[in-house]
């Protein structure tokens, strides 16, 4: 039997391994609280492994893994510059060629995010009306949800003109 795909558990820790002593903190109330395998990384760590978005081969092992970090960075408040998030942002888009399911789900998740400027969202809109009008549930559902995000009131009409071509 195959083990359970956990992009964030690539070295598993002692929790995940099933030893429970010595692993627990105490939390503000007192309670035991378990460590998050996110604690301490770093975000210019995070985007030096971000380059993995732009190989030749992509491993979407990997790439799922540094999805998740960063999205775990941007819900804990780390602030991102412009041009991080811009570079972050094209890498992403770069994913969109992947079969991977879990990744391609990533990929959204990490658009819909990323606090991305609304001109560079508009590049990535032909991917998701491509991925609107495609035969893949999983896909149209999730490419209508980022779009719906991502796309900026005053580019409805010309998004909608461009759907009824």
């Amino acid at each position: 039997r195959s083990e359970p795909y956990l992009p964030c558990l690539r070295n598993p820790s002692p929790v995940s391994q099933g030893t429970m002593e010595g692993v627990k903190t105490k939390g503000e109330d007192g309670e035991a609280v378990e460590p998050s395998p996110f604690d301490g990384i770093q975000k210019n760590a995070v985007l030096h492994e971000a380059k993995c978005f732009n190989d030749k081969q992509i491993s979407a092992r990997t790439c799922s893994e540094v999805l998740t970090k960063i999205m775990y960075l941007i819900i804990q408040g780390e602030e991102f510059s412009p041009s991080e998030i811009s570079k972050v942002f094209f890498s992403v888009t770069k994913l969109f060629n992947s079969r991977d399911v879990h990744l391609r789900r990533m990929v959204y998740l990490s658009l819909k995010n990323l606090p991305a400027d609304p001109e560079e969202a508009m590049m990535v809109v032909n991917c998701l009306a491509k991925d609107m009008t495609g035969k893949t549930d999983l896909y149209r559902a999730n490419a209508i949800r980022v779009l719906a995000k991502i796309l900026h009131p005053s580019m409805i009409g010309s998004f909608e003109r461009f759907m009824k071509q």
